[in-house]
């Protein structure tokens, strides 16, 4: 059995002993292969910092700049760069939200099916001419939705509740309160009045009320231009058989669909493991597409510390460039660099899929998003620290997914569940169903803490009252 001291030790070849402290601070060896290339045999180890730490030093990074662009061109998930201001009101007056008849509501107080009111019927209002006439007590006017409401009239009474007499005289079945089915003059937007604040997520709905409203330009954040570079020499593109010891390049289509929603991206290939192309690759990478310096250069693989991972070297060799962060407190995608260069951000993502696609989930898509302006609004108002963007109520983990339909185990209630019928999993299940599994007690409580009940996931009753709950209990 070893020693204490063999195992704090490691004698050398004149028989003395050295720490192993002094073995690993030891500069890093060099040494020539087979083909006479040098082949570093040691690197530091990285330096991990926390998720907040890095999301606080992305955060360090400005929104980008305003442009002005056309209504025709807005893309929903623009943010609005500055405060719009309504030039008319909307709508420009009184107007139906229901097909029927104009009447002022105090004509119709009382009124049912057993108590009608019976009211003279003046006019008919069309949707493309305001009326030119005043409704009196006693009159109503036949209205379509969208038509402006006459003077004197403050209600609409929908049609189904309405029956012609005769004569011009309409039945009325139902008593309606002032303003109702009415959308008042300026009611969305009024003139003069703030339409859309700065740092407004643009949705179809504003969308919308910008053209409303006549808004034919809108200046909003511009999107983040991204180039997209893979590295590898056992990369081959899609569309290659790969041959023995060669794999397809995944990240680049899998990188890509994920940043085309919030980001201009361009795939600039891939790029062997060998310093002076991984470097002309890179450079072609930060000066973009048409000669359009990128906002964000991601960069897959050649990020961890292995003999070949080069992406550390390749930056700081290109000189102006600041390293961010090298590692992240995340599994998987530790290995993770951060640089600026020539006021750029690069992105060193792992090479491994999954580590790749989750650095970009919980880092990548957020930092797009802060960059298009998506935490405008909620750091001018101070509600949160790293504004909208970092939300991590977004990432995928934090969500519940519905499975597929399983029978349900409490026969506490028989024949009570729609699923107590339901067979488990058979070969008529669909793939991959294991049947019901209880995975986690559900949080739902109906009594105290110190009676030690949790609610079953099927019927309103304690865990105490379901048998299939209760072997969950601790």
């Amino acid at each position: 059995m070893a020693s204490d001291k063999d195992k704090t030790s490691r004698t050398r070849t004149d028989g003395k002993t050295r720490p192993f402290s002094l073995l690993l601070d030891r500069p890093a060896a060099i040494v020539k292969s087979p083909l006479n290339m040098e082949i570093r045999m040691h690197k530091d180890f990285l330096n991990v910092l926390a998720v907040d730490d890095v999301i606080s030093r992305l955060l360090d990074f400005a929104p980008l700049p305003a442009e002005r662009r056309s209504l025709a061109d807005l893309a929903a998930g623009s943010v609005v760069a500055e405060t719009l201001i309504a030039p008319e009101d909307l709508p420009p007056a009184n107007r139906s939200g229901m097909d029927g008849y104009a009447v002022r509501a105090a004509d119709l107080f009382g009124a049912s099916e057993f108590n009608p009111v019976w009211l003279d019927c003046v006019g008919e209002i069309a949707i493309d001419r305001p009326p030119c006439f005043t409704l009196e007590a006693g009159q109503c006017a036949a209205i379509v939705t969208g038509g402006h409401l006459p003077d004197g009239a403050d209600a609409v009474i929908m049609v189904e509740h309405t029956k012609p007499f005769g004569a011009g005289v309409i039945e009325m079945r139902r008593s309606v309160a002032p303003g109702e089915y009415v959308m008042f003059k300026g009611e969305d937007a009024t003139a003069g009045q703030p339409l859309l604040t700065a740092g407004t997520l643009l949705r179809a709905q504003e969308i919308g009320l910008l053209a409303a409203v006549g808004m034919m330009e809108v200046p909003v954040i511009r999107r983040p231009r991204v180039s997209l570079l893979s590295t590898g020499d056992e990369l081959v593109p899609p569309g290659t058989r790969p041959e023995p010891g060669q794999i397809r390049d995944v990240n680049t289509s899998a990188l890509a669909a994920m940043i085309a929603p919030h980001a201009e991206v361009t795939a600039f290939g891939i790029a062997p493991d060998r310093l002076e192309p991984l470097k002309a690759a890179l450079d072609e990478a930060l000066q973009g597409k048409n000669g359009t310096p990128a906002d964000v250069v991601f960069l897959s693989g050649g990020s961890s510390i292995g003999v070949r991972d080069l992406t550390l070297e390749a930056l700081q060799s290109l000189g102006d460039t600041e390293i961010l962060c090298h590692g992240v407190a995340l599994s998987p995608g530790k290995p993770l660099i951060l640089a600026r260069c020539r006021q750029t951000l690069v992105w060193g993502l792992p090479g491994q899929v999954a580590s790749a696609q989750v650095v970009m989930l919980i880092l990548g898509l957020p930092f797009l998003r802060h960059l298009a302006g998506h935490s405008l609004a909620a750091l001018r108002d101070g509600k949160t620290q790293n504004g909208t963007a970092f939300d991590q109520r977004r990432w995928t983990s934090r969500r519940t997914r519905a499975s597929f339909p399983a029978p349900c185990p409490c026969p506490a209630f028989p024949g009570s569940c729609a699923r107590s019928s339901t067979p488990r999993a058979s070969s008529a299940s669909p793939p991959g169903w294991k049947g019901w599994r209880r995975a986690r007690p559900w949080k739902r409580c109906f009594s105290t803490k110190a009676s030690r009940t949790r609610a079953c996931p099927h019927h309103l009753i304690t865990a105490q009252e379901c048998p299939a709950s209760k072997a969950a209990l601790p």
